[in-house]
């Protein structure tokens, strides 16, 4: 069974679970929701209260606030999303007994992983990116305004994407290394929810995976945040590395 095969495989599991037109969907509902629901919340709290209140001024309105809003989304409901779907990648394979077939009908437990991995990435990736890209253009088209940096919006995105990538690597990792579906969902959302708030306690903490998450309110690219880029990659080599000499050790058994 060649390499193309196993991605190919893996690509049909996707779609006949469903698993990424739930993803797709969420991201299109949020993308066109978003800026409209940042359009009317002034209004519709001017409409409530009697007495010249002007909301506008308190809560800003625009093409920006729209993007940050939608960042908000993404890392909080979406990315949950995509997290969870993945820890059933591995964890079924496991408990299905798929992964102990014998290898003398060629089943290559390390090409199987990476391919697993690879088209989960590459297609969650490509939904996210896109849903960036049509919340930017509505949030214009609703708010006539197309200010926003496209610069600094390519940094949310980048920023997203890399954290995002890094904890379905962690997903894979503690799927080969545990085998149970409560530890590895345990450990990646304490890792994606927790850790950076408790992290931001401490000024000190500048750089990793989680400074990351500073690029989703649409900053100009530092070089803490590129130090951050270069060592969430080193990061996800390693986790992956680590997969691939758990794999062989499995085989080895």
């Amino acid at each position: 069974m060649t390499f193309k095969s196993y991605l190919y495989k893996e690509t049909l599991e996707l779609i006949r679970t469903y698993k990424l037109l739930i993803i797709s969907i969420i991201g299109l509902l949020f993308a066109f929701t978003t800026p409209v629901i940042t359009y009317f919340l002034p209004k519709i709290l001017e409409s409530q209260i009697d007495g010249p209140i002007d909301f506008s001024t308190y809560i800003l309105s625009n093409q920006t606030t729209s993007i940050q809003s939608f960042f908000g989304d993404l890392y909080e409901i979406m990315g949950l999303f995509i997290i969870i779907f993945s820890v059933k990648l591995i964890i079924d394979e496991f408990k299905s007994r798929r992964i102990v077939i014998p290898f003398t009908i060629g089943i290559n437990l390390k090409a199987m992983v990476i391919s697993k991995y690879l088209v989960y990435i590459i297609y969650t990736n490509i939904i996210v990116i896109m849903s960036i890209i049509i919340n930017y253009t509505y949030s214009g088209v609703v708010f006539n305004d197309f200010s926003t940096s496209i610069s600094m919006t390519f940094n949310g995105t980048l920023g997203f994407l890399l954290f995002l990538d890094y904890h379905i690597t962690l997903v894979f990792l503690m799927s080969i290394l545990t085998k149970n579906t409560f530890s590895v969902i345990t450990t990646t959302l304490l890792s994606y929810y927790v850790l950076p708030s408790f992290l931001g306690l401490f000024s000190v903490i500048k750089f990793g995976p989680y400074h990351l998450l500073d690029s989703l309110i649409l900053v100009p690219m530092t070089t803490c945040f590129q130090y951050s880029i270069f060592l969430t990659i080193s990061g996800i080599l390693v986790m992956l590395g680590l997969c691939m000499t758990f794999i062989k050790n499995f085989e080895l058994k």
